[in-house]
């Protein structure tokens, strides 16, 4: 066996790939793209309920909107204190759950804390909800630009 052949050992165990054959991946994979790109995935553009919704519901679209980056975890603060329900006699260990059976007015939650943050001079909780009141009144299953 001689080491220092000219022979490539890399080019002698490679599959050769005739032309056509090269030729017939590039255009499927060209056809791929084509189609991928004509065909987005359909996206669920229904507008949620926000006047009947369980607490599970608004944590599933909560949390659907940040993990399609079109709201941010700073704009979903309000939402996230909406969907919590804490019982009165419930102590500091009590487990919390989403609820998925009792329909909620989160618009009219929200108008409540407003005019709360308001009365109490919460500066903070009051701009808080006014943008989860603006992203209430305007998803339309697209992104709302919450700049200011």
């Amino acid at each position: 066996m001689r080491i220092n052949e000219g022979g490539n050992a890399l080019a002698a165990i490679r599959p050769t790939q005739s032309p056509t054959a090269a030729s017939n991946s590039a255009a499927a994979f060209s056809a791929i793209m084509t189609t991928a790109n004509a065909a987005p995935a359909e996206k669920d553009n229904s507008q949620p309920d926000f006047t009947s919704m369980t607490r599970k519901e608004m944590f599933d679209w909560m949390n659907g909107k940040i993990i399609g980056g079109e709201m941010s975890l700073d704009d979903s603060s309000a939402f996230l204190g909406m969907t919590v329900r804490i019982p009165v006699e419930a102590g500091h260990d009590a487990p919390l759950a989403l609820d998925d059976r009792e329909q909620v007015n989160f618009v009219l939650m929200t108008q409540d804390g407003i005019a709360g943050a308001r009365s109490r001079n919460d500066d903070m909780t009051r701009k808080m909800l006014e943008t989860a009141m603006q992203v209430m009144r305007h998803d339309h299953g697209g992104r709302v630009d919450l700049r200011t």
